[in-house]
């Protein structure tokens, strides 16, 4: 791919960037053809990344280094004049409503969560209604339960879809937090904001430095012919949802919690020195898991 962020292939706002066709599009074009016998008239993608070092830190306003990868998720979509289909090729299954659902659902999180979600907090931060009605095929490359942040792919591409649809950009953070903010309310994950970050900004041939405090990203070049980067599947399915993930994050600002009771200053981990754990843990305050976790 030429640029990794999510984009259209067809008219756009001007701020949006255009990611070159390749398979995966052109699959997605298929995939809607068969499906709803018309072409689409809209077709984005938003690529799933890798972490090189940073793990559990961007919810602590610490630092991530992420990078995009060639991977990514494609919706392909047609503006209908009444009512909505949206089929998932993995999933493979439909949702056919006259109204998108306003509210996550109770229970389980539905895979559809991921789109409608992303694209309800897009058009409301945008102020703009959702288009009356539309057929999308959503179709992702990016492993799903990989650890290649598949949603976080799934909802930028679904922003970036009524980016497209509606005509309004935002800028690329901008939508990285709302994409953010459609997986803590519609998935029910409290995740930080490196997936959707490095999914929104995201270059080829560069990693990207995030400082999760002021929410500024720096480029850095990754083209040495020397630099292979090689993701291996351990076979383990990763479910965040499933609520280590929420564990630690729990652990993480208990720490900070203990801290602050001797250092008021103290907000995040990001904050809190090796010396000020190791007080808190020889005074007895942090247990020894906690005390691994917060050092970690």
């Amino acid at each position: 791919m030429g640029n990794l962020m999510g984009g259209s292939t067809g008219d756009k706002p001007e701020s949006t960037k255009v990611v070159a066709p390749d398979g995966a599009c052109e699959e997605a074009i298929a995939v809607f053809k068969d499906k709803f016998k018309s072409a689409p008239t809209i077709v984005v993608a938003a690529p799933g990344r890798v972490n090189m070092i940073g793990e559990h830190t961007d919810y602590q306003e610490g630092f991530v280094f992420p990078i995009a990868l060639d991977r990514k998720c494609v919706i392909a979509l047609a503006p209908t004049s009444k009512g909505y289909r949206i089929y998932s090729r993995e999933v493979k299954d439909t949702l056919q409503v006259d109204t998108l659902p306003e509210q996550p659902q109770d229970g389980d999180v539905p895979w559809w969560s991921y789109v409608v979600g992303a694209m309800r907090i897009y058009c409301d931060a945008v102020k703009k209604p959702l288009p009356e009605g539309f057929d999308a095929v959503v179709l992702t490359t990016v492993p799903l339960g990989g650890g290649l942040s598949s949603s976080a792919a799934v909802e930028v591409a679904s922003a970036t879809a009524m980016e497209v649809a509606v005509g309004v950009s935002m800028a690329p953070m901008e939508k990285a937090v709302c994409c953010q903010k459609a997986e803590h309310e519609w998935a029910k994950m409290p995740c930080g904001l490196m997936d959707q970050a490095i999914s929104c900004c995201g270059r080829a041939k560069h990693a990207m430095l995030l400082d999760c405090r002021s929410k500024q990203p720096s480029l850095v070049p990754m083209e040495a012919d020397d630099i292979d980067v090689l993701i291996i599947d351990s076979a383990v399915r990763h479910a965040l949802v499933d609520g280590a993930y929420s564990t630690r994050k729990n652990q993480c600002q208990k720490a900070v919690e203990i801290v602050q009771k001797k250092h008021p200053k103290v907000t995040m981990l990001r904050d809190v020195t090796l010396a000020m754990l190791e007080d808190a843990k020889a005074a007895g305050e942090i247990d020894d898991e906690t005390f691994r976790r917060a050092s970690h």
